[in-house]
């Protein structure tokens, strides 16, 4: 007469392979992937932008004022109008994205911000970033709480 065993390899498996699938659907209905932790990000990264270039228009804007051109003779824009969003390779960000400034105006946004040993500092970029906090987080909420739905 065969032993009674409460282990049974046969539904050990089954079980193991339920238990298993049941985890992945969790993890896919919990954790967002890449290309959704972007978009995520990426409605996070607006919000900031248009309080990052509303603070630059509202401390550094002058509409009457020339603006200095490069060695080809274009005009460079405003540090106002030089905030940028970009997303990070899809592949190596893990959903990353960044604001900042063009490259050929970055700098001066950073003197002014910063100060330098003439001018005092302003630091409108920090003062963005603090009144930023709460309207990113409600973008990405929002964002986030879109995805979850699609995901039903």
């Amino acid at each position: 007469m065969p032993e009674n065993n409460d282990f049974n390899p046969r539904t050990s498996n089954d079980f193991s392979a339920t238990l298993n699938a049941w985890m992945d659907s969790v993890e896919n209905a919990v954790n967002p992937s890449v290309l959704e932790r972007t978009e995520i990000n990426l409605a996070g990264a607006k919000a900031y932008q248009t309080i990052l270039q509303k603070e630059a228009r509202s401390k550094h804007y002058d509409s009457h004022s020339k603006r200095r051109k490069d060695k080809k003779g274009v005009e460079r824009p405003h540090i106002a109008d030089s905030v940028n969003v970009s997303k990070g390779r899809a592949k190596t960000s893990h959903g990353s994205v960044d604001v900042g400034f063009d490259d050929k105006v970055g700098y001066i946004a950073r003197f002014l911000n910063d100060g330098t040993k003439k001018m005092p500092a302003d630091h409108f970029v920090d003062n963005a970033r603090q009144q930023a906090i709460p309207f990113v987080i409600e973008a990405q909420k929002q964002a986030y709480d879109l995805i979850m739905r699609s995901k039903q």
